[in-house]
């Protein structure tokens, strides 16, 4: 029998039940392979069902303000079929299919899932969690440490064989809202027989409390440490695994102990997919910044949030012209200048050039180039991207200009994280790539 699992492309068909109607009632989970839906048969000429799944599509004559009945979907379903039992959260939308005048008096609404946890209880509330752990690509080698040792270069060693050995996980805590940890180790099974043996260091980023906490609240750290890996290695990066922890569904032996926390499968879209196997390159890494760097970085997100955002966005999104990644990067810099300013108690209406002047006056002991003569370039050709009045510069001038604007904020946020002098410079080479022919 097939596991507790949805892959993509497969569907379950099933029983749902929710806090609202308890009685289970016919349903099928399905993976769209870039959406999870639960599909729900209902007879329309049930007016409880009807108005709960139409909604606010349709106007309803004997309720126009519709404050007589219940029209909200509730905030989870549970699903259960032969294969196990599936809590689903972040329900966002609905689509109800045929509306009317239909070939039989059935209609189904399709409910958009954001995630699936594989559980093992029926009708725990996963609508807020204990414990959140996502494994996202990089973070191991970013985080740095080595779980597996080999003598493999032995010269004392036989020649035919070699040792592995696997040392425990190390956690890091990261920072104290809810107990933010790297979790470092090695994913290791052996096979019951003679096949395939898998072992791979990897790392994983965890959020883990007493009281459970809404989804959005785990999410957005984990978001930020995501992030910090992004803008360090500059390029898009993926979540493999996601998993969950709930106090009221632990892990049982068969005589229905509880023998510790379960950890139980997430599938989810909402949370960006890997992307590939190559190796990723860090400007630093955690040995760089330490744990007072995250924390120091979960400041400067908040603090700096729109400018950081524009200087980000073309990391995810690469068809953006070359026109417009120059506009989202002339206007992040203007933004984390303008907050420069704030911070050294200005905060006057000022022009772009002042604000560019604020960042490169951080770190112009560290630029390739001339912070001033930088700041007076990058101004101009902003302007020309965004005038219609002046002139056009041509692609190589914008992708030039794009490329000091990038390694300007990069550099500036190392330098704001802790990390060393010696180790910009080392990476400079990288952030450099594109410019003047290199």
């Amino acid at each position: 029998m097939l596991g507790n699992q949805l892959d993509a492309g497969d569907s379950r068909v099933g029983w749902a039940w929710d806090a609202k109607i308890t009685t289970p009632y016919p349903a099928m989970l399905c993976d769209l392979a870039n959406q999870i839906e639960l599909v729900i048969p209902y007879d329309e000429s049930d007016q409880l069902l009807n108005r709960r799944y139409i909604g606010s599509m349709v106007r309803w004559g004997d309720d126009p303000d519709m404050d007589q009945f219940d029209y909200e979907l509730p905030q989870q379903f549970w699903f259960m079929d032969a294969r196990g039992f599936v809590s689903l959260n972040g329900i966002r939308s609905r689509t109800v299919e045929p509306t009317a005048g239909g070939p039989t008096v059935f209609n189904q609404c399709r409910i958009g899932i954001d995630y699936a946890v594989f559980a093992g209880e029926p009708g725990v509330d996963h609508s807020s969690v204990n414990g959140l752990t996502t494994r996202i690509e990089g973070l191991g080698r970013w985080f740095g440490h080595r779980s597996i040792r080999d003598n493999l270069h032995d010269r004392r060693r036989s020649t035919k064989e070699f040792s592995l050995t696997i040392s425990p996980p190390r956690t890091q805590r990261l920072d104290a809202g809810l107990n933010l940890s790297v979790v470092a180790g090695t994913d290791w099974r052996l096979p019951g027989e003679p096949g395939l043996t898998h072992l791979e260091e990897v790392g994983a980023i965890r959020t883990s409390v007493q009281r459970s906490r809404p989804w959005t609240e785990h999410i957005e750290r984990h978001r930020a440490i995501h992030q910090l890996l992004e803008i360090s290695a500059w390029t898009a990066l993926g979540f493999q695994q996601a998993r969950v922890m709930h106090r009221s569904d632990p892990q049982r032996v068969l005589s229905g102990d509880k023998v510790g926390d379960r950890w139980a499968p997430v599938k989810t879209y909402s949370l960006p997919t890997p992307t590939s196997e190559r190796r990723t390159e860090f400007l630093f890494t955690y040995q760089d910044i330490e744990a007072a760097g995250v924390r120091r970085w979960l400041r400067l997100r908040e603090q700096f949030n729109r400018g950081i955002h524009a200087m980000t966005f073309s990391i995810r999104n690469k068809g953006t012209s070359l026109d417009g990644m120059i506009s989202d990067s002339g206007i992040g810099l203007e933004e984390i200048g303008h907050t420069i300013d704030l911070e050294r108690g200005g905060g006057a209406r000022r022009g772009h050039h002042a604000h560019l002047l604020d960042i490169a006056s951080e770190i112009a002991d560290l630029l390739p180039f001339s912070g001033s003569e930088w700041a007076t370039r990058s101004t101009e050709i902003y302007n020309d991207v965004k005038h219609a009045d002046r002139r056009d510069p041509t692609a190589t001038e914008l992708y030039t200009m794009l490329i000091k604007n990038r390694l300007v904020f990069r550099v500036w946020l190392a330098r704001r994280l802790g990390v060393a002098p010696s180790t910009i410079e080392r990476g400079m080479w990288r952030m450099k790539r594109g410019i003047d022919g290199d």
